[in-house]
This record gives structure tokens, C-alpha cells and sequence, in this order.
């Protein structure tokens, strides 16, 4: 099996980072709709309120890695 080259490691690296962005923003849409109280859930508003922010900064955190590597 050949080594993989800088880019293509950089390449692998976005890809995987570009999907947990994807789901990870598809996460935080589903908990506004509950947030909302489009989809009904049995928690709390409170902790669905903590969930939304986790879930914001975790999307921020993806979208800032996936910018650095990308500026690479």
C-alpha cells in the first residue's frame, strides 16, 4: 500500500470533517424544531436550550477546522 501524499491526507481530512458538519447541522436543526416546538419532545426547554448551544458551538467548531484546512 503507497503512503499518502500531503494533499491527499488534506483531502481525506475535509472530507471527514465536511460530513460531521453535515450531520452536525442537521442535529442542530432538529433541536431548534424542538426548541420550537415543531417536533414534540419530552425534555425540558431548559436542556433543549443547553442542547442547541452545544450543538451551535460544536458546528462552529467544525466550520472553524474545516476553514483552516482548507486555507492551507
Amino acid at each position: 500500500m503507497e503512503k499518502l501524499t500531503e494533499a491527499q491526507i488534506r483531502e481525506r481530512a475535509l472530507n471527514k470533517i465536511y460530513a460531521k458538519s453535515f450531520f452536525a447541522v442537521n442535529k442542530l436543526k432538529e433541536i431548534l424544531l424542538e426548541v420550537e416546538g415543531v417536533i414534540p419532545s419530552k425534555i425540558g426547554n431548559d436542556i433543549l436550550r443547553r442542547n442547541y448551544e452545544s450543538q451551535n458551538n460544536e458546528v462552529l467548531v467544525l466550520d472553524y477546522i474545516m476553514n483552516k484546512l482548507k486555507s492551507k
